[in-house]
């Protein structure tokens, strides 16, 4: 396995400060937030097909609300969301 390398992102200092807030939170490092939203994101990708646009472009928001749920941060938010979809 090759070594981790570091990723740059330029975000609004409120934005950045609120999500640390939330991850901390939640009991988790923020690095460990956006690495499990990179994964579900590649996960999403790798199992859809490439005429299939809905899933395309729902992919980013259901990684987010994935890796959200597995770090507990959504809770009744997310429960009450899948309700209402069913």
């Amino acid at each position: 396995m090759r070594r981790p390398v570091w990723m740059r992102a330029r975000v609004e200092h409120e934005l950045r400060r609120r999500f640390k807030k939330a991850a901390k939170r939640a009991g988790h490092y923020p690095s460990e937030a956006i690495r499990l939203f990179m994964e579900y994101l590649v996960e999403i990708d790798l199992t859809r097909t490439p005429g299939d646009l809905t899933v395309w472009r729902e992919s980013v928001q259901k990684a987010a609300e994935d890796a959200a749920n597995a770090l507990w941060i959504l809770g009744e938010q997310s429960s009450a969301r899948e309700r209402a979809q069913e």
